[in-house]
């Protein structure tokens, strides 16, 4: 079989990822390396790799925090909903009708029910639907309040987790590797995949892994020395003005600015990491 034939089928198999195509290109050919698979990825595809982005804060286990956001195959395509697990990054996709209040519900119910249980609150952007009076008094009632951060990155982890989804979908159908045709469909299986299979650097184990008891303290440390070593800080220095920046709780307004509206004067510059 040829090289070039061995490090497609691996890396398809693979859904991109490299060190698991390495491992499968080299049942068929031990002589095969990473600069193979590599090269063969440069050549061949149009896939780039997504920046890694920190969060300062870290959830205490899992279903304390889902990310929710809406996406579509293309811009005339239906809607789907996506919720991922900010701690075990467990994630579910459903298919809407529409993006209004009700469906927006329906999707909410079925994503809860198959990510496992309900969460303590929803982090999500200022999707219409989403912050909705319907959908909030719906949420309200369940116990669960939607957090509607208008920010930049809006939700982050959800937003990331969508591009996750898209480029598998689009990567199977890419080469042929699929006889579904429906994308909620194949949005669906490589959700339930990933969740089985994959191992984010975060975790250092599956989704499915990271929600069980045992799992707890150990990934409650790992996210902590990730937080405090590999968050990029902006270089401040004494005299800088600057706002400080709070989390929301799980009841906070969206609308609420989360920097101070004091301005302060930095007079001393702390070297070690803060708790």
């Amino acid at each position: 079989m040829d090289r070039n034939d061995i490090n497609s089928d691996a890396y398809v198999s693979a859904r991109g990822a490299l060190t698991r195509a390495l491992d499968i290109a080299r049942l068929k050919d031990p002589k095969i390396n990473m600069d193979d698979i590599k090269r063969w990825q440069r050549e061949r595809t149009n896939d780039k790799r997504r920046p890694t982005k920190y969060n300062s804060w870290v959830a205490s286990g899992p279903k304390e925090e889902y990310q929710v956001d809406l996406f579509q195959e293309h811009k005339k395509a239906p809607f789907q909903l996506l919720a991922v697990d900010t701690f075990s990054k467990r994630v579910a996709v459903e298919p809407l009708k529409s993006n209004t209040s009700p469906d927006i519900i329906k999707g909410l119910d079925a994503v809860f029910k198959e990510m496992g249980g309900n969460p303590k609150s929803i982090y999500s952007d200022a999707e219409g639907g989403i912050v909705a009076n319907k959908t909030q008094a719906w949420l309200g009632a369940k116990g669960r309040d939607v957090v509607s951060h208008i920010t930049v990155n809006h939700a982050p982890l959800a937003e990331a987790m969508i591009k996750v989804i898209k480029n598998r979908v689009e990567l199977l159908k890419r080469h042929g590797q699929t006889n579904r045709n429906n994308y909620a469909d194949l949005a669906d299986q490589e959700a339930k995949i990933y969740n089985a299979d994959d191992t984010p650097r975060a975790l250092g184990m599956t989704p499915l892994e990271a929600e069980k008891p045992e799992n707890l303290e150990k990934l409650k440390m790992r996210f902590e020395i990730q937080r405090k070593t590999a968050n990029p800080q902006e270089k401040l220095k004494v005299g800088d003005r600057v706002r400080y920046f709070k989390k929301k709780d799980i009841f906070a307004k969206g609308y609420k600015p989360q920097y101070s509206e004091l301005i302060y004067t930095i007079n001393e510059i702390n070297k070690l990491p803060l708790t």
